[in-house]
C-alpha cells in the first residue's frame, strides 16, 4: 500500500478551533503601505478556511451519467462545491477566510450557513487550487474590512514559497507599461502605479491638460490595451483599477 504513510498521518488541523492565524493576524495591523505584502507573506505560511458543500451523490444514470439535480445559486453554485465570489464578467476568486468570525459573517450574510461546511487548509493549497482549477484568484475575508483580493501573481508567489513585490513596489513595471505603448501616444504624461483598495491597485495616467476627448479615449485604449495583453503587465497588474489625471505640469 505506497500510500499507506500517508493515510496515516495525524490531522495537521486536529484541535483547530477557528481562531485567525496569528500571522495574519499581526499583518492585518501593518501599516496600510505594506498590509498587502505582508498579508501575501503570511498567507505562505498560514491556515485558512474554505466553505465546503456537502451534499449526497444524486445517483447515476443507466449510461453511467451523473443524474439531473438541483444545482445550488449564488457563490454556491460552482462545480467544485467550494465558494467563489464574482471579481469581473467571467472571473471569479475562490473564497477563503482567515478565521471563523469571517467565514460566519460572510455564510450568514448571504443565508448559506447551513449548506456549507468550514475546512481548514493551508493557503498554499488553496492558491494551487487557484491557480490550477479557477481563475488564478483568491479573496480573502471577502465583505470584511479585511477583504483582500490575492492576484495570479501573489498566488503564484504564495504557491511556490518565493516572495512577492507588490506592483507599486515593482520598478520594471512602469517600464514595461510605457514600453508597449504607441511610440507617439500625443497628450500622455506619464503613468504611476499606487496602492489601491482591497489588495487592489491604482493605475493613474497622468495627461497633458487641454486635450481634446478623443486623445484622452486614445490614451486610456491604448493602456488598458496593454494592461490586457502585454504578459509582465497582465501578470503583475492583475487586480488594477485605471484612473485618468491631469497632469501639474
Amino acid at each position: 500500500m505506497p500510500y499507506l504513510e500517508s493515510l496515516l498521518k495525524g490531522n495537521p488541523f486536529a484541535g483547530d478551533d477557528g481562531s485567525i492565524d496569528p500571522a495574519l493576524e499581526r499583518a492585518f495591523d501593518a501599516p496600510m503601505s505594506l498590509r498587502l505584502e505582508s498579508v501575501v507573506d503570511a498567507l505562505g505560511q498560514a491556515r485558512v478556511l474554505i466553505g465546503a458543500v456537502p451534499h449526497a451523490h444524486p445517483g447515476l444514470t443507466a449510461d453511467g451519467a451523473v443524474a439531473e439535480h438541483d444545482g445550488a445559486q449564488g457563490p454556491l453554485a460552482q462545480p467544485d462545491g467550494l465558494i467563489r465570489v464574482n471579481f469581473a464578467p467571467n472571473r471569479q476568486a475562490y473564497a477563503v477566510f482567515s478565521g471563523a468570525q469571517a467565514y460566519n459573517f460572510f455564510t450568514k450574510k448571504y443565508d448559506i450557513s447551513a449548506q456549507v461546511r468550514p475546512a481548514p487548509v493551508r493557503a498554499v493549497d488553496a492558491a494551487r487550487l487557484a491557480i490550477t482549477h479557477g481563475d488564478g484568484l483568491l479573496v480573502l475575508d471577502p465583505n470584511t474590512a479585511n477583504q483582500y483580493w490575492i492576484g495570479r501573481s501573489a498566488c503564484a508567489a504564495i504557491a511556490s514559497g518565493e516572495s512577492w513585490t507588490a506592483p507599486w513596489d515593482d520598478e520594471a513595471l512602469v517600464e514595461h507599461i510605457m514600453a508597449a505603448l504607441p511610440p507617439r501616444l500625443i497628450g500622455l504624461d506619464h503613468v504611476k502605479v499606487d496602492p489601491g483598495e482591497n489588495g487592489g491597485a491604482f493605475l493613474t495616467i497622468y495627461m497633458l491638460a487641454g486635450i481634446s476627448h478623443d486623445l484622452v479615449h486614445t490614451i486610456v485604449d491604448a493602456i488598458t490595451d496593454v494592461v490586457a495583453h502585454e504578459p509582465y503587465v497582465r501578470a503583475r497588474l492583475d487586480v488594477v483599477e485605471l484612473r485618468p489625471f491631469w497632469s501639474a505640469d
